[in-house]
């Protein structure tokens, strides 16, 4: 399949499916859609047990977590190619940072939020019958100044593209052509950060700190036994050299 032969895929769809209220349609979609780079020198995010940013210190669980943190592997441009149109979004700022400034994460920060949104707003202008749906639905460390913040750059982003209807679920995509308006909005604009179930929050992280522990303590293990083998090996040897002397 050629690169990018999905782009424009909403806007060859038959006329009949372009009156067809939104929720009926199949809309491809990716998750922890920001995560194809973090940056491993960054800090352990907020999003994470205590007990993870502590083990986090050692060297090898930082590469471990960017192994976990990664989910994909294409750009914002390369999944809008692709044909993904819908996008699952986790926010935060950076504690210690004076500025407003939020990033996309996952276990460890990803590029700023306003990067992300430029390259989608670039591939919408070029595509104008495509729309896109954004899903904030992770906030940490983010008081209600943060969200405001962010707000008001999705607005700078998107300007006249965004949808104006609160739920896009019944809105058509005649309806968005007509509007010149391509752009969905999720649970971004609530403002409060506390919209999603926090049990689910705290059962993920627990789950992720046990995983973690049971892979340092397996990978502790195997490099224990690699060096027990190779001391073997060395102990034989000295014994076959001192046989034939």
């Amino acid at each position: 399949m050629a690169e990018g032969c999905n782009a424009d895929w909403m806007g060859s769809l038959a006329p009949a499916l372009s009156a067809f209220p939104l929720a009926h349609l199949a809309i491809p979609g990716s998750h922890d859609s920001f995560s194809y780079w973090v940056d491993e020198k960054s800090p352990v995010g907020p999003d994470q047990a205590t007990a993870i940013k502590r083990l986090a210190k050692i060297s090898l669980v930082k590469k471990l977590m960017k192994k976990w943190s990664v989910t994909q592997n294409l750009t914002f441009k390369e999944q809008l190619e692709a044909g993904i149109r819908y996008f699952d979004l986790r926010v935060s700022s950076k504690p210690g940072e004076v500025e407003q400034e939020i990033y996309f994460i996952h276990g460890l920060f990803g590029i700023k939020v306003w990067d992300g949104l430029m390259e989608i707003n670039t591939f919408l202008t070029e595509h104008p019958k495509e729309a896109i749906f954004l899903d904030f639905n992770h906030f940490y460390a983010m008081e209600d100044q943060h969200h405001i913040y962010l707000i008001n750059r999705i607005r700078e982003a998107f300007g006249s593209k965004l949808c104006t209807m609160e739920y896009v679920e019944n809105v058509t995509l005649r309806y968005l052509w007509e509007k010149s308006q391509q752009v969905g909005k999720g649970h971004v604009m609530n403002l409060s950060p506390k919209h999603y179930n926090s049990n689910y929050k705290e059962c993920l992280i627990r789950v992720q700190s046990i995983l973690l522990l049971f892979i340092l303590f397996f990978v502790v293990r195997w490099h224990l036994g690699v060096r027990a083998l190779l001391f073997r090996n060395s102990q034989i040897c000295n014994k076959d050299t001192n046989l034939h002397m």
